[in-house]
């Protein structure tokens, strides 16, 4: 849900996210629909979920993590205030449990095969602005050239699993794509052999709440940018439409309360991380996911949260004591 401290009053229907869709033209992949989604009004609550209207001094700097490197997120004293009950997870805490995931909670096999992009990365590929039709007529170019920069030292191809936390009107939920390299080239399909083996490419959806999210077609600005990027990197194309890449929305276990869903979230990264080809097993086979984890993981997760912070905080704390040590 809203990851502000208030609960947000119904969005009047002016201010809904609005489509805008257009015909494939004919050389497009198929079952790639053109649609583009004005969220100015989420982006802009979203660039916003860690503010809490007042300025911060390096004085308020609880911890930087991680420490010294160049994407390192900053937690302010302000953001621990969402990590008390009823509270909403800012992107803040969110984008730094999922860092920490990442880092230390998954086998490093794993943790290799595996990208997580910023919790700013979805809005930004969906946000529509004015000058793009200045750029460009074509919309799945539109879509990348907002955001081709955030992976240009990076191969996401390289990867087997990548990891999209989303925000869309005030609620967390995720999606994560699974080996999007054996996606095959434009003007072919998917080998039998693949199509029901637990390592074939699809798109997960995880919503705690499980609403109707699909009605926004929200794996469709994802494929173009798979699309434009293989293209632009490889110099080839690759269909990542949906009938060699489906996706498919998880009865994933669900929140109970208004305000969770990013503990669902980091949950759902957590256990997913820990053993993917269980999971894809389970989806492949259609198998029930209620019992993925156990719901007192997310119930004791702010508390955790909270100790884990304090915990680096004095860790930092100590390895800086050492280094001016070292230095004087």
């Amino acid at each position: 849900m809203h990851p502000s401290r208030t609960s947000s009053p119904k969005t009047p229907s002016s201010l809904r996210p609005k489509l805008n869709i257009q015909r494939l033209r004919s050389n497009d992949p198929p079952s790639i629909i053109d649609i583009e989604i004005d969220d100015e009004d989420d982006t802009e609550n979203q660039s916003n979920l860690n503010a809490s209207g007042t300025s911060c001094s390096d004085s308020d700097i609880v911890l930087d993590y991680p420490p010294g490197e160049s994407d390192s997120i900053t937690i302010y004293k302000r953001d621990l205030t969402c990590l008390e009950e009823g509270e909403f997870l800012t992107d803040t805490i969110l984008g730094f449990h999922l860092k920490y995931i990442h880092r230390h909670l998954t086998d490093p096999g794993i943790a290799g095969r595996t990208y997580i992009f910023s919790t700013f990365f979805y809005v930004k590929l969906t946000k529509s602005r004015k000058e793009d039709t200045q750029l460009s007529t074509n919309i799945a170019d539109r879509y990348y050239n907002r955001v081709k920069n955030w992976t240009k030292n990076l191969d996401i191809f390289d990867k087997d699993y990548l990891i999209i936390p989303i925000n869309k009107s005030y609620h967390w939920f995720l999606a994560i794509i699974c080996y999007p390299k054996k996606v095959p080239d434009h003007d072919e399909i998917l080998p039998i052999e693949i199509e029901k083996n637990p390592t074939r490419p699809c798109i997960l959806f995880m919503d705690s709440l499980q609403g109707a999210n699909r009605r926004y077609r929200l794996a469709e600005p994802i494929r173009h940018f798979l699309a434009k990027e293989w293209e632009f990197k490889k110099k080839t194309k690759k269909n990542f439409s949906s009938h060699v890449m489906p996706e498919y929305y998880l009865k994933v276990p669900k929140q109970n309360n208004h305000s969770d869903c990013g503990l669902y979230v980091l949950q759902y990264v957590e256990s997913f991380l820990r053993n993917p080809g269980n999971l894809l097993e389970k989806v492949i086979s259609n198998s029930s996911l209620d019992g993925w984890f156990h719901l007192s993981l997310v119930a004791n997760k702010r508390r955790n949260i909270k100790r884990l912070i304090n915990r680096l905080k004095e860790e930092n704390g100590k390895n800086n004591s050492v280094k001016m040590e070292t230095d004087s």
